[in-house]
């Protein structure tokens, strides 16, 4: 009922809506929230807010999911029934502590919802094609739906919140597409997945300049030179996606 229930909410959004088989919804799915365990900071992979991650894009067809470089062929999904409070216990456990909870609340995690509350829970088994890569999303990852045509997703210890995207939906960058003037602007305002790493590169600058201090001038002579060196890309989207990837990971380390 609830897989029924999302399919006719994401209808309604104009975004996914024919079934994958048992599993998700079909269609394509924008990661607009990125939460972690907030008291298990030592273990983090991934922050709050994650540059790396917003944006990015979960793929659900007929022939299996993609995530970034990721691709499960033909999964066999799993079904059960379980509560929030088990399903964190088990996939987000502490190191043993005396003083506190060995699991994170829904709270916690940003959830909103009942902890003893009933959900089911959809589970992908799969093998990645020659080539990619299979990796916690898909082999031992789960997805939960929302009431509201979302969906919830388990990535490595991160939780992702993901919105179907409408049909009618066009890219957005981080720059006003509107004015976009060079062959590397109008390329990201053509495209989805670079207008979304454009994004992800202005808020990794931003969160880098606020941690910056007295490099706050060399940051920004370092991104000034970054866009011309991006702007070398032209049209290319591989050049685009590659260098726009590797600059949210340096002012992240930053």
């Amino acid at each position: 009922m609830k897989r029924l229930a999302l399919a006719l909410a994401a209808a309604l959004l104009g975004g996914p809506a024919a079934l994958a088989g048992p599993g998700l919804p079909a269609g394509q799915w924008d990661v607009v929230r990125v939460a972690v365990d907030p008291a298990d900071q030592p273990h983090w992979l991934y922050r709050p807010g994650d540059p790396r991650l917003l944006g990015r894009t979960f793929e659900v067809d007929s022939s299996g999911l993609r995530f970034d470089d990721a691709e499960c062929s033909a999964p066999a999904w799993k079904s059960t029934r379980s509560t929030w409070r088990a399903l964190l216990a088990r996939t987000y456990p502490r190191p043993p502590s005396p003083r506190g909870a060995t699991f994170p609340s829904p709270a916690q995690m940003g959830l909103g919802v009942n902890a003893t509350a009933p959900i089911e829970v959809l589970r992908p088994r799969c093998q990645a094609p020659a080539g990619a890569r299979v990796f916690p999303p898909f082999d031992d990852g789960w997805a939960v739906a929302r009431a509201d045509g979302r969906l919830w997703l388990r990535y490595e210890e991160a939780l992702l919140t993901l919105e179907p995207r409408r049909a009618d939906a066009r890219p957005r960058a981080s720059f006003d597409c509107h004015a976009a003037a060079s062959p590397a602007e109008r390329a990201i305002c053509g495209d989805f997945s670079l207008a979304a790493w454009d994004r992800s590169v202005a808020l990794a600058f931003r969160e880098a300049l606020a941690r910056s201090g007295a490099g706050a001038s060399a940051l920004r002579a370092g991104q000034h030179a970054w866009l011309q060196q991006r702007e070398r890309c032209e049209s290319d989207k591989a050049c685009l996606e590659r260098t726009q990837r590797e600059r949210v990971q340096a002012l992240v380390q930053e």
